[in-house]
């Protein structure tokens, strides 16, 4: 795979809900990096990446501590580097919703499972970059003592819009910018409708 960007001029960006409120915006394509170059040379504008070179450490962060569970946080190291804390910035969210890219994984024995066969056959993951929860960066520190906590990263393992529905968000956010414009005017026309039937009265 190439480490060359991949953005295609023109794109558009697109919205993304995250967490239901807070909205990213991402070009539609992904730009291909080493998760060293990223380390060394930060993210740029589009948070959107195609992650290579990397192994997946075997501690894994839980938020809860659940039989079955909805997410997980998998260490990434670069390719190379020993699982060490002092190696550790980013963290990829595996999450089990109809958004992920990755498989369901639903118990430890499934997790270490889908680990051991990436570790053996590596490949790239493409996902969204986002700033970690507190309590992922105090879980983290704990189980990779060393690590910095200020410059930890997660990278949210999740499949992004295609063109078409691309456009189609696009579209929905035009028509509530358009209602919202439209809004005020039409209760400032009722709130005068009552003045001038009284007017007419007298």
């Amino acid at each position: 795979m190439s480490n060359s960007s991949q953005v295609v001029p023109n794109t558009p960006d697109v919205l993304v809900r995250n967490e239901g409120a807070v909205f990213l915006f991402c070009p539609l394509t992904s730009d291909g990096i080493s998760l060293q170059e990223l380390i060394t040379q930060g993210s740029s504008r589009n948070k959107h990446v195609e992650l290579a070179d990397f192994y997946f450490g075997k501690t894994f962060i839980y938020t809860t501590e659940l039989v079955q569970f909805n997410e997980v946080y998998v260490p990434m190291f670069p390719s190379g580097q020993p699982e060490d804390g002092r190696n550790l910035h980013l963290l990829l969210l595996i999450r089990n919703d109809r958004n992920s890219n990755e498989p369901l994984i639903q118990t430890r024995g499934e997790l270490g499972r889908f680990v051991a066969e990436f570790n053996r056959d590596p490949r790239s993951v493409t996902g969204v970059l986002r700033n970690p929860i507190d309590r992922v960066r105090s879980l983290t520190a704990e189980s990779y003592p060393g690590t910095n906590g200020q410059s930890l990263q997660v990278l949210w393992a999740r499949d992004f819009p295609t063109q078409d529905s691309a456009n189609i968000l696009w579209s929905i956010c035009v028509l509530c910018l358009v209602g919202a414009a439209l809004a005020p005017s039409h209760t400032a026309d009722n709130e005068e409708a009552p003045r001038t039937f009284r007017s007419r009265l007298m």
